[in-house]
């Protein structure tokens, strides 16, 4: 049989650090988005193609950064719901040893 552990404070901690990471991620997603809407009542003239490419770009780390938010938050819940899990287990674990205890 294999010795397994998992320390319920670091799964909820764990947890807590990848949805912070997923926080920071929207926060700059959000920032990279602001990009593509700005100066859009701007006439370009010669400057076009540079604004276009400052634009594509933007657009690019938006979307990596959308698809990074959303990876780091399902590991967030990923690892959440994996603390419950134990948690609810030891709980109940301690519940049938307190019961028999209880019976001797």
């Amino acid at each position: 049989m294999v010795n397994f552990s998992a320390d319920l404070n670091q799964l909820v901690k764990a947890a807590k650090a990848w949805d912070q990471a997923s926080d920071a991620l929207t926060v700059a997603a959000t920032e990279a988005q602001s990009i593509h809407f700005s100066h859009q009542d701007v006439a370009w003239g010669l400057f076009r193609e540079t604004w276009d490419a400052q634009m594509a770009a933007a657009r690019y780390m938006y979307d990596r950064l959308v698809e990074g938010r959303d990876e780091t938050d399902s590991i967030a819940r990923v690892l959440d719901h994996v603390a419950k899990v134990y948690q609810e287990q030891d709980q109940n674990f301690a519940n049938v040893l307190i019961e028999l205890e209880a019976d001797y």
